[in-house]
């Protein structure tokens, strides 16, 4: 069996940030609590580039990722529309049209 992922919460991660703000090394509270001092490296610059929006939670997305995953979902759906619809015009056109009747039916 492998070792298992451990997950942190926002809570968690916004409480290792003070402890480094504050003025505590990066290495003593990855000591403190048992973590690569390379994650909290990570976890500063997403908090720094994205203050209210970094650590959504698992499954959570923001909201400009959320609108571009909807919009990528429409076009692929789009797109087969499209390709379904150009292969029934293209089955249309090989089927041969009916020959007129000439003469009367008298």
């Amino acid at each position: 069996m492998g070792l298992k992922q451990r997950v942190f919460s926002r809570e968690f991660k916004l409480h290792v940030l003070k402890e480094v703000a504050a003025g505590k090394s990066q290495a003593a509270v990855a000591r403190q609590y048992r973590i690569l001092p390379k994650l909290i490296s990570r976890w500063v610059a997403e908090h720094e580039g994205d203050p209210t929006g970094a650590f959504p939670g698992t499954g959570h997305c923001k909201p400009e990722q959320t609108s571009q995953a909807a919009l990528a979902r429409e076009n692929a759906r789009l797109r087969q529309e499209n390709d379904l619809l150009k292969k029934a015009l293209r089955c249309l056109d090989t089927i041969p049209s009916p020959a007129p009747e000439s003469g009367d039916s008298a």
